[in-house]
């Protein structure tokens, strides 16, 4: 799972995600908060046990790149949470998200179903 810090970083994903044909899988999770670690936990899980899926994996501290984060809520148009997860098509569209409690495994495995 990379790690996005930079706009540029972001712009390199969506690059990716277009000319592969492959959707993007966005964890937003913060360093301080008891319920996102816990949803880091799920996502860790879950990203680990995808294997060779055709998804790119991305997450994004909300803390150290806040700026970021909210640029890409703004961007894709989806309210911005901490913990969210975000299941973006090729095209650069939120086709679905879930935060805080509601990120499990089971949910992260019928959004990419």
């Amino acid at each position: 799972m990379i790690e996005l810090k930079e706009p540029s970083d972001w712009e390199s994903l969506k690059e990716e995600s277009r000319s592969s044909g492959k959707p993007i899988f966005l964890a937003k999770l913060s360093p301080i908060c008891p319920v996102s670690h816990a949803a880091e936990k799920v996502v860790v899980e879950w990203v680990d046990g995808i294997g060779d899926k055709n998804i790119l994996t991305a997450r994004i501290d909300v803390i150290r790149s806040r700026d970021l984060s909210r640029a890409i809520a703004k961007e894709i148009e989806v309210v911005h949470q901490s913990p969210q997860t975000i299941h973006l098509s090729p095209e650069g569209a939120a086709v679905w998200d879930a935060d805080h409690f509601n990120i499990t495994t089971e949910a992260l495995d019928k959004a990419f179903s």
